[in-house]
């Protein structure tokens, strides 16, 4: 009999680290910097401005996520990175990174609340203008050209696109509990609105 481990467990309560070194290194410019090539440590402190030691550390999070690859002293983006995340020509997710981490998950912090008072939080509507236009992105994003990236076969494996359209389709939903996070421009109810979702629901 096989025992049994708080594995899966643990690794969904700890899923938001895993998410937030990869928010932090797209917004640093790490996958950027490596666009080029490879680089060591002391050449990707230089092209970003982080420090020696913090810019190690994210590379590092980056190697063990599968993100980045290390060759003896120097570092170089993986297939998947080099392709949606480090600047090139061709579908650009870094936008949906950027919406993920200061608009989406601010919002998702205030979840408990929502399901003990049954009532929204609202906060589409309430933008200043960075916050509007890093939704703005990141909803495009969402739905042009990376949304077919997303929905490629040979982009994605079936699994993940369906663990995303359940977890879209979840949301939807919860509606009533997200009703203060009605997408205006989306004119959507699922969390973060269903044009963000539709690219994972038609799967």
């Amino acid at each position: 009999m096989t025992a049994v481990t708080p594995e899966p467990i643990l690794k969904v309560a700890m899923g938001f680290m895993a998410a937030k070194h990869l928010f932090v290194a797209s917004e640093v410019g790490l996958f950027e910097a490596l666009a080029a090539g490879p680089a060591t440590i002391e050449e990707l402190a230089s092209q970003t401005g982080v420090p020696s030691r913090t810019i190690a550390i994210a590379t590092a999070a980056m190697v063990s996520l599968g993100f980045i690859e290390q060759h003896g002293h120097h570092y170089q983006n993986g297939e998947q990175v080099a392709a949606f995340l480090a600047g090139k020509p061709g579908p650009d997710l870094r936008p949906m990174l950027r919406f993920f981490d200061q608009i989406s998950y601010p919002a998702w912090q205030k979840l408990a609340d929502a399901v003990r008072t049954g009532n929204g939080q609202a906060q589409f509507g309430k933008f200043d203008k960075r916050q509007q236009k890093i939704f703005s992105a990141g909803v495009e994003s969402f739905s042009g050209p990376g949304a077919a990236a997303l929905a490629a076969p040979r982009q994605i494996e079936g699994n993940a696109v369906r663990i995303a359209g359940s977890l879209c389709r979840r949301a939807a939903e919860a509606r009533e509990l997200a009703r203060g996070f009605e997408d205006r421009h989306c004119r959507g109810r699922c969390f973060q609105g269903r044009a963000a979702c539709r690219p994972a629901m038609m799967r």
